[in-house]
């Protein structure tokens, strides 16, 4: 995975654009390698699977966040970020346990599964927003990219 993230912060940090379009995109590269990982028969395919997650993971992420940063009024970017932080962390405690229980019950690939599924679900929801939403393309200056990476 950490081969991934960093082929995914060397990439996003070439990027001059960010919008609501390559997040979407992002969040279904993420679920479909997510997929691609929890059906692995082998530990060395899996290794290998692995990689795009990390990549798609970073993509997401990192999008997300310069995305927050760059379209947030600078009066209310702290509260926009920190507002952020708890959707991202704070989900871990409810969805952590539901993974568990689902990886110890039917095994790992299923918990893998479900994170593949609810990725899908949440694309899908944003991919179906209106258009007038997501046309606003936001410029990415060189240095707010290398923020972003830095912080997630």
């Amino acid at each position: 995975m950490s081969v991934g993230a960093v082929i995914g912060a060397l990439t996003t940090a070439r990027r001059k654009t960010v919008d609501i379009t390559f997040l979407v995109k992002s969040a279904w590269a993420l679920a479909a390698a997510t997929t691609l990982l929890s059906m692995a028969p082998t530990l060395w395919l899996a290794v290998i699977a692995v990689i795009p997650v990390g990549a798609a993971m970073i993509f997401l992420v990192s999008g997300a966040n310069a995305l927050i940063q760059l379209r947030a009024d600078p009066r209310m970017r702290g509260r926009a970020l920190a507002l952020t932080t708890v959707v991202f962390i704070g989900s871990t405690p409810i969805g952590g346990p539901l993974a568990g229980f689902v990886s110890e019950y039917f095994g790992a690939p299923a918990g893998l599964m479900m994170g593949a599924i609810a990725t899908a679900i949440v694309a899908l929801w944003v991919g179906r927003q209106p258009l007038d939403e997501q046309t606003d393309t936001t410029e990415l200056p060189h240095s707010t990219a290398a923020i972003s990476l830095t912080r997630t």
